[in-house]
């Protein structure tokens, strides 16, 4: 299956923003830490985290779909 110029704008715009949220959850979350709420911001931290992992694993998952073997 070939995918066309525009969807793959749009996943790569996608991609970006959810990126730039992930970022700013993140400060969001060290944030809270500093200010006295640790259990609040561990939890967004954690969340962030596993977010980040599963980006990860996606794009493992596509590099090695597309590596000839």
């Amino acid at each position: 299956m070939t995918r066309s110029f525009a969807q793959l704008a749009h996943d790569a715009r996608s991609t970006i923003a959810l990126v730039l949220a992930l970022k700013r959850s993140a400060k969001a979350g060290r944030t809270l830490l500093a200010n006295g709420y640790p259990r609040e911001g561990r939890k967004i931290l954690n969340a962030c985290r596993d977010v980040s992992e599963a980006m990860k694993a996606e794009h493992q998952a596509k590099r090695s779909q597309r590596r000839p073997s």
